[in-house]
């Protein structure tokens, strides 16, 4: 989930270019699991709608000045989580954003939210924050999830799903490690053990001379925001499709399975609605009409 991809740049270009068509087929393929997403975070599904519209506004908005090497979607769900945000501020309603629904179970009595909701911080990101990082601390960024992005694929082509639930848990759920050993039924001196190594593996892959970046990699918060911007453990849609189909091999299903069921991926979880069959409805056409007659003065003065 970290990398533009060919398809999507050769959209973007078009769309630059004042290509109504191309900024047709660009909503049409990521409205439905972005309306997936804002619709299980919001009860009012008109709300939900007008969200994604705003969303794919302020990405047409900010399109001069969008550079990435991140996944379209990716930037697409920074986008809309902004505005989620912002809606929920509007009502005085603060932090109610989960990446992952298995943080629900891990609320803190005493605030009524969990432990690992999501919430601005430093490293929060905004719609614009790609174009605008400090020079500096972007090289740290960049160096530490190359390192992470390594690992992370590392497990993948090894199979070693469960070290991967650990680090999903820890870094992407932001759960304690005697949550997640309950969760996998395994002792949570492991669970310390497999985040340990994580962390010195990643330690290793940054210059030693840099140790600026390395102070940071000391920030747990910084992996976690490196996780939510990324995604490197979320499978790609075409391995979700296969999983819904029934066709991937066992070890993979089953890592989808937790990922998806167990983990909660809140994002993953909206891309397989997207992609059940029937998932498109009546009012999701009306939403893409909206945007697309909404953006018209765009393309006129590309005209």
């Amino acid at each position: 989930m970290s990398e533009l991809s060919k398809a999507d740049d050769y959209l973007i270009e078009q769309i630059r270019q004042g290509s109504q068509a191309g900024w047709s087929q660009l909503v049409q393929r990521y409205q439905g699991r972005l309306l997936a997403f804002a619709r299980s975070q919001l009860r009012d599904r008109s709300e939900a709608d007008d969200i994604v519209q705003e969303t794919f506004l302020g990405f047409l908005k900010s399109l001069d000045r969008f550079r990435t090497r991140a996944s379209l979607e990716t930037y697409l769900f920074t986008i809309l989580r902004r505005r989620l945000v912002d809606s929920f501020r509007r009502r005085g309603r603060r932090d109610e954003i989960t990446v992952c629904s298995l943080q629900d179970s891990n609320r803190d009595s005493s605030s009524g939210r969990a432990e690992g909701f999501y919430q601005p911080t430093s490293h929060e990101l905004s719609a614009s924050w790609y174009m605008r990082q400090d020079e500096q601390r972007q090289q740290q960024e960049e160096r530490l999830w190359q390192a992470l992005r390594q690992s992370i694929q590392r497990l993948k082509d090894e199979v070693r799903f469960r070290d991967l639930q650990i680090f999903e848990m820890v870094f992407y759920a932001q759960l304690r490690n005697k949550e997640i050993a309950k969760t996998l039924g395994i002792d949570e001196k492991q669970v310390a053990l497999v985040k340990h190594r994580l962390i010195k593996r990643l330690a290793g892959q940054i210059t030693s001379d840099d140790s600026a970046a390395e102070f940071e990699l000391a920030d747990e918060s910084l992996l976690t925001h490196l996780w939510e911007q990324h995604r490197p453990s979320c499978p790609k849609r075409s391995t979700v499709g296969k999983w819904l189909m029934g066709t991937l091999e066992d070890t993979w299903a089953d890592y989808v399975s937790f990922h998806i069921d167990t983990l909660g991926c809140r994002f993953c979880q909206a891309n397989s609605r997207d992609l059940q069959p029937a998932s498109e409805d009546d009012a999701a056409n009306s939403v893409r009409d909206r945007i697309l007659q909404s953006s018209v003065g765009f393309f006129r003065t590309r005209g």
